[in-house]
């Protein structure tokens, strides 16, 4: 079948941001929506068609690899992989740990490896992570199995299981995606193209009103409270970061992570107080240095 359109984005899961970003990338290119739920697809396409835009709607489930094919090769035909973004997620507040596992880090891995075939030169990959993948530390055996094991055996890991309750394995699943992009960006770079991760912190979305009104409610603040920009992050500036990941002007971009998060991860590693104390040690160092130096040459001697 020839392709009917030049460029064609691919969007996996329109909640929130997915739904932010193919609004974003859709002005002059085919946008294919998928998602596992057809009432939020319809919704969507409902919404993004009234916008004028060219929308074609495709259920996949990312935790099926033949599904995900399904989607690779369907797109495809439209014309060239532009984009293929991939917001699809659950969060820790909605499932079991091996559920976790399952959807955020296999389905991740399902959609790298399925759509590896069909991207080509300018194609760009951007798979969504979280700032929870930046604060769980991993064993280097425990990385390495994440970045680079069979998606078939992906989840077969003892050490997987060591991460109790669904925060530790959300963390854990999103350093996964995180490792596993980069371990990718090798062979898409043989393809002529390129793959990325964005890691969003607090973003004012729907997923977010859910955990805010959990047990993990208290946490969000803290976060946010310790983050430089004391606030949440909006869908528009992940979506911004997605437009710039698949330009041109990122073309020396690849096979990494773009970490926002509103200075959360610096904020909980470099807390203010600490700031303070080491500015407050620093300035009454270099006094008490100036108050010898005035001494010494008030004494008469030569200071260096």
């Amino acid at each position: 079948m020839p392709p009917t359109s030049p460029n064609v984005v691919v969007v996996i899961g329109v909640g929130s941001i997915g739904l932010a970003i193919a609004r974003r990338l859709a002005q002059g290119r085919k946008l294919v929506i998928a998602g596992r739920r057809s009432t939020t697809l319809l919704t969507a396409t409902s919404s993004l068609l009234d916008d004028g835009h060219d929308v074609s709607t495709h259920e996949v489930d990312i935790t099926s690899y033949a599904s995900v094919q399904t989607l690779a090769e369907s797109a495809s035909a439209f014309g060239t992989l532009n984009a293929i973004i991939l917001t699809s997620g659950i969060s820790q507040i909605t499932t079991s740990t091996q559920d976790l596992y399952t959807v955020d880090l296999l389905g991740t891995a399902n959609v790298i490896d399925a759509f590896l075939p069909y991207v080509g030169r300018g194609s760009s990959m951007v798979c969504l992570a979280s700032m929870a993948g930046h604060l769980v530390p991993l064993s280097q055996t425990l990385s390495t199995h994440l970045a680079t094991a069979p998606r078939e055996s992906l989840l077969n890991n003892a050490e997987l299981q060591a991460y109790n309750g669904t925060q530790g394995s959300y963390a854990v699943a999103k350093q996964g995606n995180i490792l596993r992009v980069q371990a990718a960006a090798k062979a898409y770079g043989l393809k002529g193209a390129r793959i990325n991760s964005v890691s969003p912190g607090v973003i004012a979305s729907n997923m977010a009103k859910m955990v805010m009104k959990s047990e993990y409610s208290e946490g969000v603040k803290r976060d946010i409270e310790a983050s430089a920009t004391q606030r949440l992050g909006t869908v528009e500036e992940i979506a911004s970061v997605i437009e710039f990941l698949i330009g041109s002007g990122s073309s020396y971009v690849t096979g990494t992570d773009f970490l926002v998060d509103g200075g959360v991860s610096a904020g909980t590693r470099w807390p203010a107080e600490n700031q303070t104390s080491a500015i407050a040690a620093a300035v009454e160092e270099a006094m008490e240095s100036a108050q010898k130096k005035l001494q010494k040459t008030a004494e008469g001697v030569s200071v260096s």
